[in-house]
C-alpha cells in the first residue's frame, strides 16, 4: 500500500483546482479522500479507475492511496496532476478542461 497527499501550492486561492487523472492503473486500485483536514469529520471518498479524472478544489486536498489488486504481481501506475487557478479556467470548470 502506498499513500500520497496531493495540494496546492503555497499562493493557491479559492476556485484553484487540481485535476487528478488515473492514466495508467495495473494490478492496483486508487482510492481518494478529499478533504480540507485529514482530522476533520467531513470527507468524501472516491475510486479511480484507468482513465477517471477526479476534481479536488481549494482548500480540500487529495488523500491517494494505492492498493495492490494482486499479492504476486507488481502494480504500475501514472498519475496526473494539472493545477490551475480560478483565472486560468475562468468561470466554469468545463472552460478550463475543454478540449
Amino acid at each position: 500500500m502506498c499513500k500520497y497527499r496531493a495540494s496546492y501550492p503555497f499562493k493557491a486561492d479559492i476556485g484553484d483546482t487540481i485535476a487528478i487523472t488515473a492514466k495508467r492503473a495495473r494490478n492496483l486500485d486508487f482510492y481518494a479522500v478529499i478533504t480540507e483536514s485529514f482530522s476533520q469529520a467531513t470527507m468524501r471518498v472516491s475510486m479511480l479507475r484507468e482513465g477517471d479524472t477526479l476534481i479536488v478544489s481549494y482548500p480540500d486536498v487529495a488523500y491517494i492511496t494505492l492498493v495492490a489488486t494482486e499479492a504476486d504481481r507488481a502494480g504500475d501506475f501514472e498519475l496526473e496532476f494539472d493545477y490551475r487557478t480560478r483565472a486560468e479556467w475562468g468561470d466554469t470548470y468545463e472552460e478550463a478542461y475543454a478540449e
